[in-house]
């Protein structure tokens, strides 16, 4: 994917990440870690990877409050990813729900990075 952010550290952002679409308070460790990688790449994956497979949680009437089964996460943002690259339908429908779920976001977003930056 062009960037610095390992493997492993991309499964912790995921998982990590994932939980404040479910309005868990973030970890003093895992901001630690958070703190050592990129802004840059952590917003990309926040807004290109978690945001499309968590966001739904922010709009419906009953929401995920303890946080995601982190297994969950990882398969469902694996499965969102391979069907984007599986076609140029499966890329477009990807794309229309990105944007989507960017906007529904956003707020979650300001209050993460706020966090890392503390």
């Amino acid at each position: 994917m062009g960037d610095s952010i390992t493997g492993e550290d991309r499964e912790f952002i995921w998982t990590f990440l994932a939980d404040a679409f479910a309005g868990v308070e973030l970890s003093s460790e895992g901001l630690d870690r958070l703190r050592r990688l990129p802004i840059s790449e952590i917003q990309r994956i926040f807004f290109d990877e978690i945001s499309p497979v968590c966001a739904f949680n922010l709009s419906i009437t009953t929401p995920e409050m303890e946080g995601f089964d982190p297994q969950w996460v990882k398969s469902e943002i694996s499965r969102m990813l391979a069907e984007r690259s599986a076609s140029f339908v499966g890329r477009i429908s990807y794309e229309a729900k990105a944007i989507v779920c960017k906007c529904i976001s956003l707020s979650v977003w300001r209050t993460v990075r706020a966090s890392i930056e503390a």
